[in-house]
């Protein structure tokens, strides 16, 4: 009998802070798109609670490790003050997707959704070069 010294799964207590947020999952290793690399395989949002975000992991882990040289999937918790009457999460989401397709030509490898999706009204809400530059910064391994 054996265990491993490094744990399999760590949560952290931050999780439960906020019932609504975007996350990202995000490899060891920088993925190819179009037009660049990054480390970012998925881009989600959570309906109510942070079961969404330990469910998504779990759907998307088979996909994420046959991307080549991919060991290690990370999420990050992305997030933006509440507006009262604006699902702001849902539109974070779609904003992250849009900038993240604007930048490397399609969406994050394990997203599903994202090659339609168009510009309504989220450029208003949110700072693009902020989203980007917080995009960027998982270029590197």
């Amino acid at each position: 009998m054996s265990a491993k010294e490094d744990p399999v799964v760590v949560v952290r207590s931050s999780v439960l802070e906020r019932e609504r947020t975007v996350y990202f999952h995000v490899a060891d290793k920088p993925v190819s798109y179009e037009l660049g690399k990054n480390r970012i395989v998925y881009i989600g949002a959570t309906g109510v609670g942070s079961e969404r975000i330990m469910s998504s992991i779990a759907e998307r882990i088979p996909e994420a490790f046959k991307i080549h040289g991919v060991n290690t999937i990370e999420v990050h918790e992305i997030a933006c003050a509440p507006r009262r009457g604006i699902k702001t999460w849902r539109l974070l989401e779609r904003a992250c997707l849009l900038v993240f397709r604007e930048t490397y030509g399609q969406p994050p490898r394990l997203n599903t959704h994202g090659t339609g999706l168009w510009w309504i009204k989220e450029s208003t809400f949110f700072d693009l070069d902020q989203l980007r530059r917080l995009i960027r910064r998982y270029e590197k391994g």
